[in-house]
């Protein structure tokens, strides 16, 4: 298991090594495994890429990003039909320049009629070649999926939330997946 002292060593020097973060103006600690970046940041894409290198870190089972930006917070609302479409707009404006912050209040109203679709999910969890199937369970209920049970990195934890947010009609996924390293 990874020490608190060594993700405190080990996530300021993964900031310094991407080039799109300015690392002089981030701080990192560690307790427990949960990794709290603070300082400031330029605009969203900085925070974000961040956030992205402190999840690499081997031993962070947890992330708060508490940085701050000076302005520029942009609130998205609307309704969609599906989660990667919310999470595209997010995408397009965060990178715009002077966006230091998302608040994507876009909701979830999808065309496709739900069926319980939990059998559906499970099997594409098998399909994956990255995620350990066994170790996950999936629940649901009027358009939630809740999948739950450990992972072995952050990148098995999203590779699970994708493939729950596929299926058909699905309005809300909880991700209660825990990492265990």
């Amino acid at each position: 298991m990874t020490t608190d002292a060594q993700l405190h060593r080990d996530v300021p020097e993964e900031l310094k090594w991407r080039p799109s973060v300015n690392a002089v103006h981030i701080g990192a600690t560690a307790k427990n495994g949960v990794v709290t970046l603070t300082g400031q940041v330029a605009h969203c894409a900085e925070k974000s890429a961040a956030e992205e290198a402190a999840k690499g870190v081997h031993g962070v089972e947890g992330l708060a990003n508490d940085t701050l930006g000076k302005n520029g917070w942009v609130t998205l609302t609307d309704s969609l039909e599906w989660q990667f479409h919310k999470d595209a707009a997010a995408r397009s404006v965060r990178n715009l320049m002077g966006v230091i912050a998302v608040s994507n209040g876009i909701t979830i109203e999808p065309e496709a009629k739900w069926t319980d679709a939990r059998s559906k999910i499970e099997d594409s969890f098998r399909r994956h070649a990255d995620l350990e199937a066994r170790r996950i369970s999936v629940s649901t209920d009027s358009g939630t999926v809740a999948p739950t049970g450990s992972v072995a990195s952050w990148a098995e934890r999203d590779q699970a939330w994708w493939a729950a947010w596929s299926a058909p009609g699905g309005t809300l996924v909880t991700n209660d997946l825990t990492i265990v390293s």
